[in-house]
């Protein structure tokens, strides 16, 4: 959580007569790349992140606090600390928020040539002379405008634009502006500092984080082979539609302790929230649109997007940007819940199972904080057991709960004792689950909300070669 600083300014005459007085809240944090780690405060951190667009289903781009305070929330419930102001700098009240709240940003410069990439001329402006006032002049007003807000641990030279001398040049600069130094990235920086017919691979020179976007896994080993620069995803696993599968796969990288891998802390998901608007059914001039016909529930005061406005609204574009974990009112996608339980910050392993008599049966279970900066202090803990029927049954757990000395990176075993089912129950099989909640309430996290959970399999349920 942030520490906030009131620092207030006075304009005052030489007699003592205030002229003006100005306040703004301030955080003191350092950010650095050491051994090839992103680090804030001196360590390594994870960034569980995602791509955000300024966008509501009612007022398109014209949100109000209360808007990006729902979506800090949902960041917070689903074990998001990251955000990639995708792909414009955004509201300035975003920036306090996510300071006060305790949200790392990589702000982003309103760069894109996105639409040259259908000649094959992503980098022609990125290469022109002519330009480069106008580059320069974006990376400096984003530079100006958040220089002071502690969230802000990574500047972003753009998105999708190629490479040139343009950006070459906006690394340079940024790095010789900020007086903290903060890591610059750029996806479009290739590793041959070249420029790029389609889209780089945030290799290059220009980035001090390798960004590559939409690669898997196996893709990003080889990166963090070198251990010289963190491995960051600026966008990964794109949530067009029914996607976002093998999430596992990137986060057992993330979450390794294996030294090969040390460099892989992270990624923004692709993306936020869905960017369709709400509409009525008589807005729809072509029902045929996607397949639409004979749907009219569908239709009926639900959400609009590529062609759903007339000829010439995008028709080929479709659904396209409706490609985020939430919907656009907020509500989650099935694959939010995934990303909560791959990015919770504890780490449960069952150690082993042994029956202490006929009617009790005890699971040791290993406790591992992930956090970067505070103890598991704020946390309480629940096991219980399920049955196939979905009965559960709450457990004890032996020995010292209290967590406030469990450091991070630091371990503890609890022994939870499970009361034996009956024979004829535990055929149909029994599930352990442990839950770490919050024990009280803290900014927009309520009290009991569950940060983390471990599932384990006690008694598989038996199959029919068993019988």
């Amino acid at each position: 959580d942030p520490f906030l600083y009131l620092l207030q300014l006075e304009l005052a005459e030489v007699a003592g007569a205030s002229i003006q007085v100005e306040h703004v809240k301030i955080g003191f944090r350092t950010v650095a790349i050491v051994d090839g780690q992103l680090c804030v405060n001196g360590r390594p951190i994870v960034v569980a992140g995602a791509n955000v667009h300024e966008m509501h289903p009612r007022r398109g781009k014209a949100i109000n606090e209360e808007d990006m305070l729902k979506d800090i929330e949902m960041l917070k419930l689903g074990n998001f600390n990251a955000v990639r102001n995708s792909h414009y700098p955004h509201h300035p009240r975003w920036y306090e928020l996510c300071d006060e709240h305790g949200l790392y940003m990589v702000d982003e410069a309103n760069i894109e040539t996105h639409g040259f990439v259908e000649n094959g001329a992503i980098s022609l402006l990125a290469c022109d002379q002519v330009w480069r006032e106008q580059f320069l002049h974006r990376f400096f007003n984003m530079f100006q405008r958040a220089k002071n807000h502690s969230c802000v641990i990574v500047w972003s030279l753009g998105n999708e634009s190629g490479w040139g001398p343009n950006f070459a040049m906006g690394a340079e600069s940024l790095h010789r502006w900020d007086p903290q130094q903060r890591p610059v990235q750029y996806e479009g920086a290739t590793c041959l500092d070249d420029a790029v017919m389609l889209f780089g691979d945030g290799q290059g020179a220009g980035s001090d984080i390798i960004c590559p976007m939409y690669w898997s896994p196996p893709m990003i080993l080889p990166l963090a082979a070198s251990r010289t620069r963190p491995v960051i995803l600026c966008e990964y696993s794109h949530a067009l539609g029914n996607s976002n599968g093998s999430l596992h796969s990137y986060w057992e990288l993330i979450w390794s302790s294996a030294p090969e891998h040390r460099c892989i802390q992270g990624g923004f998901v692709w993306e936020w929230a869905d960017g369709a608007v709400k509409v009525h059914k008589a807005e729809i001039r072509d029902p045929d649109v996607k397949g639409k016909r004979d749907r009219e529930a569908w239709l009926e005061g639900e959400y609009g997007y590529g062609g759903d406005f007339g000829k010439a609204s995008g028709r080929q574009d479709r659904n396209f940007i409706v490609d985020g974990i939430l919907f656009p009112d907020r509500t989650p996608h099935p694959a939010y819940e995934d990303f909560k339980r791959l990015q919770q910050p504890l780490e449960f392993h069952l150690v082993k199972t042994t029956e202490e008599s006929t009617e009790c049966q005890v699971a040791k279970v290993r406790v591992r904080n992930r956090y970067a900066f505070k103890d598991l202090g704020h946390l309480s803990f629940v096991a219980l057991v399920f049955d196939a029927c979905g009965e559960k049954q709450q457990c004890t757990i032996r020995g010292n709960v209290d967590m406030r000395d469990v450091c991070p990176g630091e371990a503890r075993e609890v022994d939870i004792a499970m009361e034996m089912a009956p024979p004829q129950l535990r055929q149909h099989g029994q599930w352990l689950v442990i839950q770490a909640y919050q024990t009280e309430r803290s900014q927009l996290v309520p009290e009991k909300h569950i940060i983390a959970e471990g599932c384990f399999t006690i008694c598989p349920p038996r199959t029919a070669s068993d019988k």
